[in-house]
């Protein structure tokens, strides 16, 4: 409730809301934090800050924001370096807000506490940082973090579209032959300028003069071809790559379907998936997009399910933008089968994860709360069954399937005795 108010400009109402509560949680502090910082009343701001008993690095996030945002660097880095506890939105923050007023040098020095401290930066950080060492103009240092982001994971479209955005390929081609002495990550990039160019001639020369060309390497000239339209010569080159990565999958998957060989790209998932690799997000949506052209529904619902149980860290804002794209994926075939997936998420043990499927399904009337206990049950997810116990009022026996069972017949079959 809070939430929806602030969200949608009716911050009075929020106020009023969250004087009401009986008992508030860092959650709601962290709602109203951002409400007061978004219209300017740091007063206010800092009160409900105090009154936090236990702050969370949300919490800390949002206060820093609201000083950054309006430009009061000196009180946003003060408010950092209290910090006990960061993550990539913390930085995000201080390295766009230095971006912001060309403190280049300062950003690219939070971008070095950042990785000493063992924080993974996400794409956004990457783009942003990027932006950082273009504007130190240092080649080198620029080659360096395009081979980190590929290492990462990141696409190398994406990777090119930023550094011919930020140079004309004349001046990267410049600044290419200014180096003294070329390294595998000068070539790779510049591999990427010449593929986001168009001009995969070239690119495919500097491949030809890598010495030892590693498995970025292989996959910057595998994306060039896919972006291009070279459908077959990027088929014959990925049967000739002596080492594959996520990223190699990731060219593949999505190349394939873009040019209609869907078929073949379902091919490509279930060879990866033998092969025990996890696939990215884009190859995780190319090919339900494949199931979609060759109306495969079963194999989607078991590729969502799939996606949920091995993912080692589920991308929370990417199954939200899945589920508003292809709001039936939340329903599978069968309860508790391959293709149900709040019995998928529970399984995974990730609380958030099946929070976002649950508040999405309740919002649709696709899922009852029956159904979610029962899951959670099933699969021993203790925190979430309790979370949603608490929150109802019914006698928890009320809550069968279609044959009658309750949530102690379900723990019970799986051997769930904790539940």
């Amino acid at each position: 409730m809070l939430s929806g108010y602030e969200k949608y400009g009716r911050f009075c109402d929020a106020v009023d809301v969250f004087e009401a509560m009986p008992e508030k949680n860092v959650m709601s502090y962290n709602v109203m934090l951002s409400g007061y910082l978004g219209i300017g009343d740091f007063m206010s701001a800092w009160k409900v800050f105090d009154e936090i008993g236990e702050r969370n690095v949300a919490s800390w996030n949002a206060m820093i924001n609201g000083y950054v945002k309006v430009g009061r660097m000196r009180e946003g880095c003060e408010l950092f370096d209290e910090m006990s506890e960061r993550n990539e939105v913390s930085y995000m923050i201080m390295i766009s807000g230095r971006v912001g007023v060309s403190e280049f040098e300062e950003a690219w020095r939070w971008f070095v506490d950042m990785r000493r401290r063992g924080v993974m930066p996400d794409q956004n950080v990457f783009l942003v940082v990027l932006s950082v060492v273009i504007g130190l103009d240092n080649v080198v240092t620029l080659a360096n973090l395009v081979t980190l982001a590929m290492k990462m994971g990141y696409s190398e479209d994406v990777v090119g579209t930023v550094i011919v955005n930020a140079f004309t390929l004349e001046d990267a081609v410049a600044l290419y032959i200014q180096v003294p002495e070329q390294t595998v990550e000068t070539q790779t990039a510049m591999m990427i300028a010449y593929a986001q160019s168009g001009r995969i001639v070239e690119a495919r020369k500097v491949f030809n003069d890598i010495r030892n060309p590693n498995v970025l390497s292989w996959n910057a000239l595998l994306a060039g071809y896919m972006h291009n339209g070279m459908i077959e010569e990027a088929k014959e080159l990925f049967k000739q790559m002596p080492t594959r990565n996520v990223a190699s999958w990731a060219a593949m998957i999505p190349g394939v379907v873009h040019n209609g060989q869907s078929e073949e790209s379902l091919e490509l998932m279930a060879q990866m998936h033998r092969l025990g690799n996890i696939p990215s997000n884009s190859s995780f949506t190319s090919a339900l997009l494949a199931c979609a052209n060759v109306g495969d529904v079963e194999m989607m619902q078991e590729l969502v399910c799939f996606y949920f149980v091995v993912a080692s860290a589920v991308d929370l804002a990417f199954v939200q933008e899945l589920l508003e794209r292809s709001p039936l994926l939340e329903f599978g075939e069968s309860e508790y089968g391959v293709t149900d997936k709040s019995y998928a998420a529970a399984r995974s043990k990730s609380c958030d994860l099946f929070r976002v499927l649950l508040d999405f399904a309740i919002t649709l009337m696709f899922l009852m709360m029956n159904r979610a206990i029962r899951a959670a049950a099933r699969a021993s997810n203790l925190q979430v069954l309790k979370e949603l116990l608490a929150d109802c009022c019914d006698d928890i026996l009320a809550y069968r399937d279609i044959q009658g069972a309750t949530p102690l017949h379900a723990a019970a079959g799986k051997g769930q005795v904790e539940v």
